[in-house]
């Protein structure tokens, strides 16, 4: 089934109207409010724009959200937050790591768009999978480990959300 961000994002802000939601933590089990900040919309020229000068290919779900929000703060606590990444922001990475440096950090058809502050994972878009119309496009950097995961923007923002801002990505299926 095909995932829609809007009716997503519209339930997320239901439930979190205030501003804020209660959350059950990840591992200890404690329950913890977390905050939600969402950016005003980026226009389509800006999106356009960016894209030209970099060449890379967005999602129509990812662009479709920065249409809605330009960036976001999910799950803010005391110990963590999830950014998703600003248009200006994305531009930032791109002109320190991919533009203004010989050696590059990551493939240039990768693009940053969201941090998990707190855990110190970088969320990536590969351009290339996108212009080459697949779905599993995601790809998280954490220290020392590169998940390419088998999912899209919409897929990966629902999941996030479900999970309470937990890391799913790193769950397996095993019991220990």
């Amino acid at each position: 089934m095909k995932l829609d961000i809007i009716p997503i994002l519209d339930s997320l802000k239901e439930r979190v109207s205030k501003g804020y939601t209660l959350i059950q933590e990840e591992y200890t089990g404690d329950l913890i409010d977390v905050e939600f900040r969402w950016n005003n919309p980026a226009s389509k020229e800006e999106i356009e724009s960016f894209t030209e000068k970099t060449g890379w290919v967005f999602p129509e779900s990812y662009k479709k959200f920065l249409s809605i929000h330009n960036g976001a703060i999910l799950f803010m606590s005391e110990t963590h937050q999830f950014c998703l990444h600003t248009i200006k922001e994305v531009e930032k990475y791109y002109n320190e790591f991919q533009v203004s440096r010989d050696k590059k950090t990551y493939p240039p058809n990768w693009y940053h768009m969201a941090t998990f502050y707190g855990y110190g994972e970088y969320m990536f878009i590969d351009s290339e999978k996108v212009k080459n119309g697949r779905e599993d496009y995601i790809i998280i950097v954490g220290v020392g480990v590169i998940s390419e995961l088998p999912i899209n923007f919409e897929t990966w923002l629902d999941r996030i959300i479900l999970s309470q801002g937990n890391r799913f990505w790193s769950w397996d299926n095993r019991i220990e």
